[in-house]
């Protein structure tokens, strides 16, 4: 099978994550509004420099010529032409059947969205053949995001939260060295964890996500150094108690829209509000329950208990479009099949990372930083779901993981 790790595949595609991270870092400094307006920030940051990074990687895509067939299972193939081809039947639905005026601000932003996480995945298909070699490129760009985010004071955002699969992934590739060099590589990733970590645990209310993608990767960490028999056994007992104690929890409620008498965060009782008035949104006909109301739907906020967070955010508290539990975005966009389709994608995701992760004694780390970087961003993503589709290095992670997983077994 060709190795494509020490040809211009691959060493172009790091280039151009080199070159989308130093975008991401100017935008974070210059564009969106002031201190105090983080999401005004965040979200002017997003506006501007998503189109550009669709661009660049869809040169890069569109000028290779390489065979994805023998990549990825027929089984992805056909759930990623799914979701493609649900987004179109949803969009035509709210042509042909509009239940709110279409704004096109709204309908642009939800094509491109959802187009640029099918363009990130392919991305990562294209790229998955790597070697040993390029550990050293990712442990160079994961030493100095991770260095430069603890220093500024910045995620980077569309890349938010890139520091933790990185500084996890610095010191993964420690554990392989000796002397010196193990010594540097460890000071550096706990570093770059610890000095971000307490500047979020010094928040008042810290981040119910942020909080769920460092244990995510966390435990995926800690079970590296377990033999593959007791990982499998790990993994499949920490799934089967997660769909046990889900049910019963305060999230689960919130993401079908109920609001827990225990909750008093305004963040949680936001999304639960927006997961409430989404269902009610969709359920007024059977068409809209199918495919929901496009692309381009949007909700009303007018009664949001989010209002000032909104306002200070410089949101039209009366349009949004976009909610925030990931599972109600696409609910709202693409109704009940497009759900569906993508639960199954999430699913063949998460499935294809634990074969990754189980597949020998020693992962690769370049496998590890990936896996990571899919499995805290799929967490973070449940309460912020925007970030699943404005977080290009997740598609990617994505498209890679799931190549992988159909590479390692025809090695077998």
């Amino acid at each position: 099978m060709e190795v494509i790790g020490r040809n211009q595949e691959v060493k172009l595609f790091l280039k151009l994550i080199w070159l989308m991270i130093i975008l991401s870092v100017f935008g974070g400094i210059f564009i969106g509004g002031s201190e105090t307006q983080i999401f005004a920030k965040y979200g002017a940051s997003k506006k501007v420099l998503l189109p550009a990074f669709y661009l660049i990687i869809g040169i890069f895509v569109f000028t290779r010529r390489v065979s994805l067939n023998s990549k990825i299972s027929r089984y992805t193939w056909l759930l990623l032409w799914g979701f493609v081809f649900t987004t179109w039947l949803s969009l035509l639905k709210s042509l042909l059947l509009p239940q709110q005026t279409i704004q096109l601000n709204f309908l642009l932003q939800g094509i491109l969205q959802i187009s640029g996480l099918v363009l990130f995945i392919y991305t990562g298909i294209l790229v998955a053949n790597y070697d040993e070699v390029a550990v050293w490129n990712w442990s160079v760009l994961a030493a100095v995001v991770s260095v430069l985010t603890a220093i500024i004071d910045l995620d980077l955002s569309p890349f938010i939260m890139l520091y933790i699969p990185l500084s996890f992934f610095l010191l993964y590739v420690s554990n392989k060295l000796q002397g010196y060099r193990r010594l540097s590589l460890i000071t550096l990733g706990l570093t770059c964890l610890l000095v971000p970590t307490y500047r979020n645990l010094g928040y008042e209310s810290p981040s119910l996500a942020w909080i769920l993608e460092l244990s995510s990767i966390f435990l995926l960490f800690l079970s590296l150094f377990l033999k593959p028999t007791i990982r499998r056994f790990f993994y499949k007992s920490l799934f089967s108690l997660t769909l046990i104690v889900l049910p019963f929890t305060s999230i689960f409620k919130l993401l079908i829209g109920i609001s827990p008498r225990n909750v008093t965060d305004v963040t949680l009782l936001q999304r639960s509000f927006e997961t409430s008035t989404v269902i009610q949104v969709i359920f007024k006909d059977p068409i809209t329950w199918l495919f929901g109301l496009g692309p381009g739907g949007y909700l009303n906020m007018t009664w949001s208990p989010d209002f000032r967070t909104l306002t200070l955010a410089g949101r039209n508290i009366e349009m949004v479009d976009d909610a925030h539990f990931l599972t109600s975005w696409i609910l709202l966009k693409l109704g009940f099949v497009g759900l569906s389709v993508f639960l199954c994608l999430v699913v063949v995701a998460l499935k294809s990372t634990m074969e990754v992760m189980t597949h020998m004694e020693h992962v690769n780390p370049i496998d590890f930083l990936f896996s990571a970087n899919l499995i805290g961003g799929i967490a973070i993503a449940l309460t912020a779901g925007t970030n699943f589709f404005t977080n290009p290095l997740l598609g990617i992670s994505i498209g890679i993981i799931m190549a992988r997983s159909k590479i390692l077994k025809s090695t077998d």
